[in-house]
């Protein structure tokens, strides 16, 4: 998902419902050290941090949301328990077996999922949780306009049943799923529409700046909205570390 400005405060998918039923079903105790995968604005590591007394870490592969994490962590007054680093979920810097709970919302569907499966887990400590958020199709036939609209720049949404496999072949065990309607989706473009109105009340030369981005998240929105009920969901899947996942050796 692009977003033109950096200073929007990025939900994460579900936003604070969907973290508080995560924390729940994974019995998140105060003081777990907590992975955020693809972080963005940290809303997962902040939300968790200030709510149930986590260490987190929070990690992009765009080095540039790390200040925003840092300027929204100190602003929330939880700025001791969060750490930010640049980190791409295929080539993780982490030792082994650092992290209790990998959070990754919204994200495993824009890069190699078993890549990345394979480096939380072997991030997690034994027996280690994932949360994993997820768009997924809820058919395996999915209206063409609804795919390419979703699916571009490498992006690829998957069947519940897809994860599941994937989630066997890297050392995982699922632990709890739930599917959510795809209105749960439209949360990611929130912000964009607040920010919108705000530059519209403003005359904001961003407007024009930005035109062709908006234009293209305003129709991808307007796609979800007509096609996306009975064809795409949001899902839960929480799964156990299991086994050590195996690495293909180059």
């Amino acid at each position: 998902m692009f977003y033109p400005d950096l200073d929007l405060d990025l939900y994460a998918p579900g936003g604070e419902d969907f973290l508080k039923e995560a924390a729940a079903v994974a019995h998140l105790p105060k003081g777990s050290v907590v992975l955020e995968i693809g972080a963005s604005a940290g809303f997962g590591s902040i939300y968790l941090a200030k709510e149930y007394g986590v260490k987190a870490t929070a990690t992009d592969i765009n080095p540039a949301w790390l200040t925003i994490i840092k300027q929204r962590a100190l602003s929330k007054k939880v700025n001791r328990n969060i750490a930010t680093s640049a980190q791409d979920v295929l080539k993780l810097s982490f030792r082994k077996g650092t992290f209790d709970f990998a959070l990754a919302n919204g994200v495993l569907f824009l890069t190699d999922k078993a890549g990345a499966l394979r480096q939380i887990n072997r991030v997690l400590k034994n027996k280690g949780l994932l949360i994993l958020g997820e768009p997924l199709w809820l058919t395996d036939s999915p209206p063409a306009g609804l795919r390419s609209i979703l699916e571009v720049d490498g992006a690829e949404i998957l069947t519940t049943d897809k994860y599941l496999q994937l989630f066997k072949e890297n050392g995982f065990e699922l632990v709890f799923k739930k599917i959510y309607p795809s209105t749960l989706w439209e949360n990611y473009y929130t912000p964009l529409q607040e920010k919108l109105s705000e530059w519209k009340e403003t005359n904001s030369p961003n407007l024009t700046k930005y035109s062709t981005e908006i234009d293209l998240i305003i129709e991808e929105m307007e796609k979800v909205r007509s096609a996306g009920a009975g064809n795409l969901g949001y899902g839960m899947l929480i799964g156990r570390k299991t086994a050590e996942a195996t690495f293909d050796l180059l």
